[in-house]
């Protein structure tokens, strides 16, 4: 099941990722600038379609992830991207859903 975005809380202010690397196919080990950091895997939060699609049929691009460096958001050479505010509170989710 992909949780909804309207189930996310709205942060007080913007965060950036500091550090990002792909674990596997599916998964992003993620470092942000207020400390939090930890692994998400994408397939609870992303539909895998469009240009999605194509980093799920390819692993190898799905580990060119990288930070963009004008915008501070995830991104991979193919234009896919994910939002950094998102990505952070999707993170606090899937870290509570563990405990």
């Amino acid at each position: 099941m992909i949780l909804p975005v309207e189930a996310l809380p709205i942060p007080a202010r913007p965060f950036r990722v500091t550090a990002v690397r792909a674990i596997g196919s599916t998964s992003l080990h993620l470092t942000f600038d207020d400390g939090l950091s930890g692994e998400i895997n994408l397939d609870h939060h992303i539909d895998w379609q469009g240009v999605f699609a194509e980093l799920k049929a390819d692993s190898q691009l799905f580990s060119q992830v990288h930070i963009h460096p004008e915008v501070h958001v995830v991104c991979w050479p193919n234009q896919a991207d994910l939002d950094s505010e998102v990505l952070h509170a999707r993170l606090i989710w899937e870290l509570a859903q563990r405990k």
